[in-house]
């Protein structure tokens, strides 16, 4: 399974299992983790996330996951808004706060570089 919110099929994984030879067969390209998350819930497929980001929902699913036996980049997260919440007070305190955490958990390394699925 892959997840676009542009729909591509292929990506960095691809190009990591492409320089060893191998390809993967992609069944269906979701917009979203959570929604590859809920597929994978109730099918045979595989989804690719994060590592250790949302322990507590994966676990409620009763899915479980394991490394990505690939070196991969690590992954770059940004955060867009519209412009007319650039001003907004609570909308600035909530990107701060937001920024704040994924700063705090890439310093610390618990999310650096690493991806499960």
């Amino acid at each position: 399974m892959g997840i676009s919110r542009h729909g591509r099929r292929l990506g960095p994984i691809d190009r990591a299992l492409d320089g060893l030879g191998l390809q993967r067969r992609i069944a269906v390209v979701v917009p979203s983790h959570t929604s590859a998350m809920m597929l994978a819930r109730t099918t045979d497929l595989v989804a690719l996330t994060v590592a250790d980001w949302l322990d507590d929902t994966i676990e409620a699913l009763g899915l479980r996951t394991f490394p990505i036996p690939l070196d991969l980049a690590p992954l770059d997260f940004g955060m867009a808004w519209h412009p007319r919440n650039s001003a907004d007070p609570g909308h600035r305190w909530f990107r701060d706060r937001l920024g704040a955490a994924v700063t705090a958990a890439t310093q610390a390394g618990s999310h650096h570089g690493r991806r499960d699925c």
